[in-house]
């Protein structure tokens, strides 16, 4: 049973092969080579002492990561524009908006069909006398999403930020006030001399673009490229060259990953651009996966904080994630409740480049199915008997993407247990504006 996933011997960093022998220790699911354990018996040495090779150092040039919180995401790479640096990508900036006294009512680009308010913290239901004695300024709200950066808009410092609340629509100041609307050239991957713009599908909430470096699917602020069709999303480009993170003791620099490299937080196998350190050949991190989980978080449904933390991950027995019951891997990143010995997959809360949950009105849906569905990510190789079973696609080519793609965007009747992937309901509906 502690065999499920591919366990690796923290001695030569290897895989532990199911046909071998090895050392197990039941008590923590520790795998050890035979022949790795023997020679580090005769060296004398521990395990703590081959890994430290040098004392890490606190690099206090770099951002460290992860944040505490997650608005302080945009925050601090806005920040860090404005301060007249480079942008990642060692272009200056042009045409960033002033950066002056928020307005109570502004007309965005984005959303032009309504004014936004600057709003205050919204008071919720889990924000009681209790949580006062905690620090709730890391508590996230899953309801209340940034369509910009699409990050969770947690109580920031000012508690303050823009929304059209009959249109489900929010900004963080940050995302609304101070991103630049477009870039210099050098930007375009395509052609260097093009200038990208900030660019958001205001349209529909269910249109997604593909990041032309990341490969991810994304549906908030993006900077696109005209003449190519080209975008870049929020989160790529703003994230900087180089980083410090707490998984690692070197710096990670953002660079082109080789091929079948495979993300040292989320274990997935389709990196192409990747926070890799230098000095060390294993170490490959999603941009994504490394600047978009905070450190700390609160949930609606636990008074206590989890905290994210990396593997080696050791403990006795099997352990599930508490959102989506499957069993979590120990050599992957993970959230952790340490009051309730609780694990949650970090894809499981939050998704860095998409804001899901928008629903579409039976009375478009209808030719679907009678009930709302809602936008929803599925992850194939964590629900593979429940995802097929539930499919109601019938098309050949999304059956295929199924099974070539780890991921896939559906609509989903959870009462009903009805899933349908964005490909075959756009065949068969033609979205009218929306009723969030």
């Amino acid at each position: 049973m502690y065999r499920r996933f591919i366990r690796h011997c923290p001695i030569c960093k290897q895989g532990v092969e199911h046909k071998n022998w090895a050392y197990f220790c039941e008590e923590s699911g520790y795998f050890v080579h035979i022949k790795c354990a023997s020679a580090l018996l005769a060296s004398g040495k521990n395990v703590i002492e081959i890994e430290e090779d040098d004392d890490e150092q606190t690099y206090s040039d770099l951002i460290q990561f992860p944040l505490p919180r997650t608005e302080l995401l945009m925050e601090n790479l806005t920040a860090v524009q404005r301060s007249g640096k480079l942008t990642p990508q060692g272009n200056a900036i042009e045409d960033e908006i002033d950066n002056g006294e928020e307005s109570p009512l502004i007309n965005h680009w984005s959303h032009p069909q309504h004014k936004l308010f600057l709003l205050e913290e919204l008071e919720t239901a889990h924000h009681n006398s209790d949580d006062d004695e905690r620090d709730t300024d890391n508590r996230i709200d899953e309801m209340l999403v940034c369509d910009g950066c699409v990050q969770p808009i947690s109580t920031a410092s000012d508690k303050r930020y823009y929304g059209c609340i009959g249109c489900n629509y929010f900004l963080h100041t940050t995302c609304a006030n101070h991103l630049p609307l477009q870039s210099g050239s050098g930007n375009c991957p395509r052609d260097p001399q093009h200038i990208l713009k900030l660019h958001h599908y205001s349209t529909s909430p269910l249109e997604t673009t593909l990041c032309c470096r990341c490969n991810a699917r994304a549906n908030g602020f993006t900077y696109r490229c005209s003449p190519c069709k080209n975008s870049i999303c929020i989160s790529c480009y703003l994230t900087p060259h180089k980083i410090k993170h707490e998984y690692h003791k070197h710096p990670l620099v953002q660079r082109e990953a080789t091929w079948n490299k495979t993300c040292n937080a989320c274990l997935v196998q389709d990196i192409s651009v990747e926070y890799g350190c230098e000095s060390c050949s294993d170490v490959q991190v999603h941009p994504s996966c490394a600047v978009s989980f905070p450190k700390t978080i609160y949930q609606r449904w636990d008074s206590h904080s989890i905290s994210l933390i990396y593997p080696p991950i050791y403990y006795k027995g099997l352990r599930y994630c508490e959102k989506c019951e499957l069993e979590v891997n120990p050599e992957a990143w993970l959230y952790r409740c340490s009051e309730c010995d609780q694990f949650f997959h970090p894809l499981c809360i939050r998704q860095p480049h998409l804001k899901l949950g928008h629903t579409i009105d039976p009375s478009i849906s209808r030719t679907l199915h009678p009930h709302p569905l809602t936008l929803k990510m599925i992850y194939k190789n964590r629900y593979p008997q429940r995802l097929h079973k539930s499919l109601s696609c019938r098309e050949r080519i999304c059956l295929g993407n199924f099974l070539d793609e780890p991921q896939q965007l559906v609509l989903e009747c959870a009462g009903c247990n009805y899933i349908m992937c964005l490909y075959c309901s756009s065949r068969q509906i033609i979205l009218k504006p929306l009723k969030l």
